[in-house]
């Protein structure tokens, strides 16, 4: 697993587990746009930190589940950082292009 910087308004798509930050310039509502998909089975999950803490945790996928779209809205001060974490603990999730997932942060909600 690699840490990514995300570029702000840009979908940064990524084929494997992955964790994705950005640090905001500006005070504001800001939100984060997520699609995952991955190969079932798997127990693929996503968790939004902000400055290190969770502010949301989706539930692991069911065994037939294909896809995740998420939006999630964050309050944020210049500096804060957020991360997107996609994890699994499934071996089969650990292999490349078996998960694919897109995040995109913008200003607003």
């Amino acid at each position: 697993m690699s840490v990514n910087n995300l570029v702000y308004s840009k979908p940064y798509v990524d084929n494997q587990l992955d964790t994705f930050n950005y640090t905001i310039a500006s005070a504001g509502m800001h939100s984060v746009y997520i699609t995952l998909t991955a190969v079932p089975p798997t127990s693929a999950q996503v968790q939004i930190t902000q400055n290190s803490t969770p502010v949301y945790t989706s539930t692991a996928f069911s065994a037939t589940q294909q896809n995740l779209q998420l939006k999630f809205t964050l309050n944020c001060a210049v500096s804060d950082v957020i991360s997107v974490i996609v994890s699994s603990s499934a071996a089969i999730d650990q292999m490349p292009n078996n998960i694919k997932s897109t995040v995109t942060l913008t200003a607003g909600i």
